[in-house]
C-alpha cells in the first residue's frame, strides 16, 4: 500500500511540474526570427528562441524542437540562470523527432572560392607533386580573428597556454593538418644535448634528410610533436634551428618532464608544416598572411569545409539550472562541443558529438546526467566531469551511462584520458570505449562506481598507465571497479620499458575495491604500486602478462613527526600526496570518519607501506604469471587463494570466442570460492535514450595479439626451450651489497622514469624439475657494459643461511650465460654466487677456460643478515641476447 502511494504522489507531481508551464518553440533552417516561433512559423535561430522563453518571463518546463538541418554557431550559444528550469520542469533543448539536427561551431568555406597558387615563392616551398593540387584562400579579416592563436614554444595538454584548435573538416571528416610522417612517427637519432638544466636546448641528431625541408619554415615555426622523454607523455615542441650539415635539430624549449631522454621511443612527427602538405585533404593555415591553404579531399560530394572557430564550447551552460539537451548532434567547435559550468541537474540525452577541438562534454555541477551519447573524433577527452564535494565528501550523483566514446585524444595522444571522473559519488556505467590515445578512464576523488563498462583497443600509442588509472593522493579513495569487460590492449611500445594494465593504482592510489572484471589479452591485470587498503578479489584474466602485481614505493618519504602527524621527506616529486592530505584534513571528520584506514596508516611504520591490502581469488588462465608480489613483507598485506592454470571451467575453451561463462561445477568454485562473474550486461544497452542501436563492433581479428604474447611466441621459435627476459637499462643506482631495493630495480622512485620497468622472471621450478617451496624472482638490467642479475629468494627463518661455499651443500645462486649469434647457442657459463660473498666460474656446461669469467668484475653481494636478496654484476663485452635459467 505504502508503495502504491508514493507511486501516485511521484506522477501527481511530476504532471504538475509539467503543468507549470507548456511553452513549446519551433526552430527551422528555413524558419524566420521574426515569427511567432510556432511550428507552422517557425524561428530561423536557437538564440532567437532561447530569448523568446526569456521574453515570456520563465523557462520552467519549456521545449525548444529544433527541425532537422545544420545551425551554425561560430560563437558559444550560452545559457545562464534566466534560462534554468526546475527538478521537476526542466528546459529541454531536442531535435524534431526523426529529424537530424547538426550544431556547427565552424565557418563554411566553398571550395570553389579556392584558387590555385600562383605566387612563385610559396609554390616553390610546396611538394612539387602538390604544386598542382593545392589550393589557397584569403580569409577575411574578421574571421582571420577569430582562429585559436599561434602554439606557444612548447605544450602537451589543454589549459597549460592552450585553450582551443582550429581544425578543418569536411562533411564528418577531421582533414589532417599538413605533416610527417603522414601517417605514425619517425625516430630522432642519438641525442646531442639532453638539457637536464632550465636554459639549455634539447638537441639531437636526425636520420635522412627530410628535414631539410623545413629550414626555411623554422621562422615562421615548426613543431615537433613527440614522445620526448618517456612513452607516457607526447607533447608539441618548436624548432628552435636546424644544422643540415651535423644533422641536428635545436629545439626551443625543454619537455614537461625534463630532459630529453630515449625512454618514449624517441618517436615524433612534424605538425603544419607547409613543405608537407603532399596528400589530398591536408592542409595548412598561415596565420602572418590569413592564407589557407588546402589540397581538397579526394571526394567528389565534397563541395565545402568547415573552419572550427568556437572558442569555448557550441552549447555553454554558464549559469543554468536544469536545462536539457537531447538528440541534437553537435560538431566543429575549435573548443569543447557541451560545456556546463557548476551547475546542477543539467542533462545531455541520445546526443553526438563529434569533430571538436578539445573535450566531447565537459561538465562541472551536480546530477549531471549524461546518457546515450555518442562521441568520437575528440581533439582530447571524451567527456571531463567533475561532481561532488570532496572537502565535506558530498556527493554529486553524476552518470555518465550507456555512451559509445571512440577515438579520441586525436590530438593530444598521450598525457590525458577518454573520460575524467573527479569529485564524488559519481557513476561510469554501461559505456563502450574504445580507440584511445591514452588512458582510457581517469578517476579521482572518493566514492565512485565504475561498472558494466566494454573496453578494447584502448592506450593506442601510449605506454604505462592504464586502461583504468588513478594516483598520488592518499585522499582519494573508496571508488569501486567492477564488472568491467578489457580486452585487446597492447601492452607497450617497442622501445618503451613499462606496459598497460587494465587497472593502475599508480603512486600510491589506495582504498580502490575491484571485482568482477574480466580481462583478456592486455598487457596486465591490476598493479598496486605502494598504496594501501586496496581489496583486488574475484578477477577473470585471460592471456594477460600477468595477473595482479603488489609491491612497495616510496616508503621512506613520510616519517612521523612525534604529534601524531607526519613529515614528508626525500621524494620531491611526490609532494601532492601532502598537499592533498593538508587540504582535506585527513586526520578530521569526514574523512577520519569515513576513512578510518587513512588514519590508521600514520600508526604504522613504515607509514608508506603497502599496508592492509588484499589479493585474493583471483584466477590467472594463460597468463604470463600470476601475481608478483616482490618487495613485500608477509605483514603489510594479504595475498591468498588464487588460481594458475590452463582452465577454471570455462564453458567456451576457445579464448577468441569472448565468451568468458563459468560451467557450474568450475574448479574454482571450489578451490578457491570464486564468485561467479555478472557481466552479462556489460557495455551498451537498447534505450529510447541511445543515440544509435544497434552499434556495430569494430573488433581486432581473433589471432590479435599484444606484444608480450608476440614475444613469447617469439621465445618459443628461439635455439632454447628457456623462457626469454629482457635486459632493461639500468636508471637507478646499483650496489653490489647483496641487498636489493626497490629504488635499484623499480627506478620510478628514483628518477621519475615509469615503473615496471623490469620484466621480472617467476623462478618457480627446481632443477629436478619440481614445484619450488620458496619460488625466486630475477630481474635483469644492463648499462651496456655489465649485466646485472638481481634475485629475491625467501628463506627459512628457523635454518638461516649455510654461509659456506661448497656447492651442493651451501646457500648459492647459480646463473647460466650463453651469446646467441645466427641463431646458434655458443658456450655456457656457468656462474655461482654464495651466501658469505665468495664466487666461482664452472666448466659443468662445457665452456672452454678462455670463456670463464674467472676475472674481477663479475661480482656477488652478500646477503646483509637475513636478507632475501643477492644480486651479481657481470662484464659481457660481446653478449647480444642471453638465456639464462636458475
Amino acid at each position: 500500500m505504502l508503495r502504491n502511494v508514493l507511486i501516485a504522489l511521484h506522477v501527481t507531481l511530476l504532471l504538475a511540474g509539467q503543468g507549470l508551464a507548456a511553452v513549446e518553440f519551433h526552430v527551422s533552417p528555413n524558419g524566420s526570427d521574426g515569427g511567432a516561433g510556432t511550428q507552422a512559423q517557425p524561428f530561423k535561430t536557437i538564440i532567437r528562441a532561447r530569448d523568446a522563453l526569456r521574453e515570456a518571463g520563465g523557462a520552467a518546463g519549456a521545449t525548444i524542437t529544433i527541425h532537422g538541418g545544420t545551425y551554425y554557431l561560430p560563437k558559444p550559444l550560452e545559457f545562464t540562470d534566466a534560462d534554468s528550469g526546475t527538478g521537476d520542469a526542466p528546459v529541454i533543448y531536442r531535435a524534431a523527432e526523426g529529424e537530424e539536427v547538426w550544431l556547427n561551431g565552424g565557418v563554411p568555406l566553398s571550395l570553389s572560392d579556392f584558387g590555385l597558387v600562383s605566387d612563385a615563392p610559396t609554390r616553390a616551398r610546396l611538394d612539387p607533386a602538390a604544386r598542382d593540387h593545392v589550393r589557397q584562400i584569403t580569409l577575411p579579416d574578421e574571421l582571420r580573428a577569430q582562429v585559436s592563436p599561434e602554439w606557444p614554444a612548447t605544450w602537451w595538454n589543454f589549459g597549460r597556454g592552450v585553450t582551443s584548435l582550429t581544425e578543418l573538416f569536411a562533411g564528418d571528416r577531421r582533414l589532417p593538418m599538413a605533416r610527417w610522417p603522414n601517417d605514425g612517427y619517425t625516430n630522432f637519432g642519438d641525442i646531442i644535448e639532453a638539457a637536464e638544466q632550465d636554459g639549455q636546448t634539447p638537441t639531437f641528431r636526425y636520420e635522412g634528410d627530410r628535414p631539410e625541408r623545413w629550414v626555411g619554415a623554422v621562422e615562421d615555426g615548426v613543431w615537433l610533436y613527440g614522445y620526448w622523454r618517456r612513452g607516457y607523455r607526447a607533447e608539441l615542441i618548436r624548432i628552435k634551428s636546424i644544422d643540415t650539415e651535423a644533422k641536428q635539430i635545436e629545439l626551443a624549449a625543454r619537455n614537461s618532464l625534463g630532459a630529453l631522454e630515449t625512454g618514449g621511443a624517441s618517436r615524433f612527427c612534424a605538425m603544419h608544416v607547409l613543405e608537407e602538405l603532399d596528400m589530398p585533404g591536408e592542409w595548412y593555415l598561415d596565420r602572418e598572411r590569413g592564407v589557407l591553404f588546402l589540397w581538397p579531399p579526394d571526394a567528389p560530394d565534397v563541395s565545402e569545409v568547415v573552419l572550427s572557430i568556437n572558442p569555448t564550447a557550441v552549447l555553454h551552460c554558464t549559469g543554468a539550472d536544469h536545462i536539457e539537451f537531447r538528440d541534437l548532434g553537435v560538431e566543429c567547435s575549435a573548443g569543447c562541443g557541451i560545456r556546463i559550468d557548476g551547475r546542477i541537474g543539467c542533462r545531455v540525452i541520445g546526443c553526438e558529438v563529434r569533430n571538436v577541438g578539445v573535450h566531447g562534454i565537459a561538465a562541472t555541477g551536480d546530477r549531471i546526467a549524461v546518457v546515450g551519447c555518442d562521441i568520437h573524433g575528440t581533439g582530447d577527452k571524451a567527456v571531463q566531469m567533475d561532481s561532488g564535494d570532496r572537502f565535506t565528501l558530498t556527493r554529486g550523483e553524476s552518470v555518465i551511462d550507456n555512451c559509445h566514446m571512440h577515438h579520441t585524444n586525436r590530438f593530444v595522444r598521450a598525457g590525458s584520458q577518454a573520460v575524467s571522473l573527479l569529485g564524488v559519488g559519481n557513476r561510469l556505467s554501461h559505456n563502450l570505449i574504445h580507440d584511445t590515445g591514452y588512458i582510457a578512464v581517469r578517476f579521482g576523488g572518493n566514492d565512485h562506481v565504475l561498472e558494466y563498462n566494454r573496453l578494447f583497443r584502448t592506450n593506442v600509442e601510449s605506454a604505462e598507465g592504464g586502461v583504468f588509472y588513478t594516483g598520488r593522493d592518499w585522499t582519494s579513495r573508496g571508488s569501486v571497479v567492477r564488472h568491467n569487460f578489457i580486452h585487446h590492449v597492447e601492452d607497450t611500445q617497442e622501445g618503451c620499458g613499462s606496459s598497460t594494465r587494465f587497472l593502475h593504482l599508480d603512486d600510491s592510489a589506495p582504498e580502490i575495491e575491484v571485482y568482477g572484471n574480466v580481462c583478456y589479452r592486455i598487457g596486465g591485470g591490476v598493479s598496486i604500486c605502494g598504496g594501501a587498503a586496496n581489496n583486488v578479489h574475484d578477477n577473470l584474466f585471460v592471456e594477460c602478462a600477468w595477473g595482479v602485481d603488489i609491491a612497495p614505493r616510496g616508503l621512506d618519504m613520510f616519517e612521523p613527526d612525534g604529534q601524531g602527524g607526519f613529515t614528508m621527506v626525500g621524494q620531491p616529486g611526490w609532494a601532492s600526496l601532502a598537499k592533498y592530505l593538508d587540504r582535506y584534513k585527513w586526520n578530521q571528520p569526514p574523512y577520519s570518519t569515513r576513512y578510518p584506514r587513512l588514519v590508521e596508516i600514520f600508526t604504522k611504520r613504515p607509514i608508506a607501506a603497502p599496508w592492509f591490502n588484499t589479493v585474493t581469488r583471483n584466477v590467472m588462465v594463460d597468463c604470463g604469471r600470476g601475481i608478483r608480489a616482490s618487495g613485500m613483507e608477509p605483514e603489510w598485506s594479504v595475498v591468498e587463494n588464487n588460481w594458475e592454470g590452463e582452465d577454471p571451467g570455462l564453458i567456451e575453451q576457445d579464448h577468441t570466442k569472448l565468451d568468458f561463462r563459468l560451467r557450474d561445477d568450475a574448479v574454482v568454485y571450489d578451490e578457491i570460492a570464486f564468485v561467479p562473474l555478472s557481466i552479462d550486461g556489460v557495455g551498451l544497452y537498447e534505450s529510447p535514450d541511445r543515440r544509435s542501436w544497434p552499434v556495430a563492433l569494430d573488433l581486432p581479428p581473433e589471432d590479435w595479439q599484444p606484444r608480450w604474447m608476440r614475444l613469447r611466441e617469439e621465445a618459443k621459435r628461439s635455439p632454447t626451450d628457456l623462457p626469454v627476459f629482457r635486459a632493461m637499462q639500468v636508471t637507478g643506482e646499483i650496489a653490489i651489497d647483496g641487498v636489493v631495493g626497490h629504488m635499484e630495480w623499480d627506478p620510478g622512485d628514483a628518477t621519475g622514469r615509469a615503473p615496471e620497468v623490469h620484466d621480472t622472471a617467476e623462478l618457480v621450478w627446481t632443477h629436478t624439475e619440481e614445484e619450488a617451496k620458496r619460488p625466486s624472482q630475477a630481474m635483469l638490467q644492463t648499462d651496456d657494459t655489465h649485466l646485472y642479475v638481481g634475485f629475491r629468494n625467501e628463506i627459512d627463518a628457523a635454518a638461516g643461511l649455510s654461509g659456506g661455499h661448497e656447492w651442493g651443500r651451501d646457500d648459492a645462486v647459480e646463473i647460466a650465460l650463453a651469446e646467441v649469434k645466427d641463431g646458434k647457442v655458443g658456450p655456457i657459463i656457468v656462474l655461482r654466487g654464495y651466501a658469505d660473498g665468495h664466487w666461482e666460474s664452472s666448466d659443468e656446461a662445457g665452456a672452454p677456460a678462455a670463456t670463464q669469467l674467472s676475472r674481477p668484475g663479475t661480482r656477488c653481494g652478500p646477503p646483509s643478515g637475513a636478507s632475501r636478496s643477492r644480486r651479481w654484476a657481470s662484464i659481457l663485452p660481446h653478449a647480444t641476447r642471453a638465456w639464462f635459467s636458475t
